[in-house]
């Protein structure tokens, strides 16, 4: 473990020179609270308007917004507050891949692989450093902005539509999932990028991993599925298989040995 740690603290010091890599994590928070917040507080607004507006009759109109019945303001808010929330999860499958795509190849362009790997660290050891370079700011970031948007919405909003959605059951799912996908994905790039020749190649490769995510997104913006404990509970259990079957397939492509002489 210390070795894992000083490879850690090595990679960690490479990001802080990086100024690409703190612009994305400035940008980030803004994007993922501000747009958000300004969105719910807007649809509350407009549909207060439209339920005023509208009499009994017209009801049918509201029905259109979400499946719902009636004029149900709360629970159209509390459905575009899902919809929000789901947008997090893609987060840790799309941020940490930037990283780790480029960790491996990076260091074959600076020239800087030759004496790392010549060093007595082990393969495992390697990887989890430089994987955890990755997965520990994409994480907090994502646990940060979310935790950030949830207070906002907590005071902004009426209690009606907080009383609407399980805030408990999306703090569960965004703190247990986010580690997993970063973790994930960031292995499944360090392997793509042992293998590719540049970083471009690798990012774009291991960006196609966050689709199965996207599609939850989608479905649950179109209304086909509803995040449930059952979906967390069933998606955890398989986070944590595929978790250690990457690592096990990262180590098996991560050949130390030739990895200098493919890419030469």
């Amino acid at each position: 473990m210390n070795r894992t740690w000083l490879i850690l603290r090595r990679e960690l010091n490479e990001l802080r020179r990086n100024r690409t890599f703190f612009q994305t994590m400035a940008v980030f928070p803004v994007l993922m609270v501000l747009l958000p917040t300004a969105t719910i507080l807007f649809f509350n607004v407009v549909i207060t308007d439209f339920s005023v507006a509208n009499s009994p009759t017209t009801v049918g109109d509201c029905q259109q917004l979400g499946g719902l019945k009636a004029c149900d303001k709360a629970g159209i808010v509390a459905s575009l507050m899902s919809i929000c929330f789901s947008f997090f999860l893609p987060v840790p499958a799309v941020l940490p891949m930037t990283i780790a795509a480029y960790s491996v190849v990076g260091e074959k362009e600076r020239r800087s692989l030759e004496p790392l790997l010549a060093t007595p660290i082990r393969t495992p050891e390697l990887l989890l450093g430089k994987s955890l370079s990755a997965i520990i700011p994409a994480t907090f970031l994502c646990w940060f902005s979310f935790g950030v948007l949830v207070l906002l919405l907590w005071a902004l909003l009426p209690g009606l539509v907080l009383f609407r959605i399980d805030l408990l059951l999306w703090l569960a799912t965004i703190a247990l999932w986010t580690p997993l996908l970063a973790f994930l994905n960031t292995m499944v790039g360090m392997a793509i990028s042992a293998r590719a020749r540049d970083a471009r190649s690798a990012q774009q490769y291991g960006s196609l991993l966050a689709l199965p995510v996207v599609g939850i997104v989608i479905g649950i913006a179109l209304g086909f599925f509803d995040m449930t404990w059952g979906l967390l509970l069933a998606g955890l259990g398989a986070l944590l298989i595929l978790c250690v079957v990457t690592f096990r397939i990262a180590l098996r492509l991560f050949q130390r040995e030739t990895i200098l002489t493919r890419w030469k």
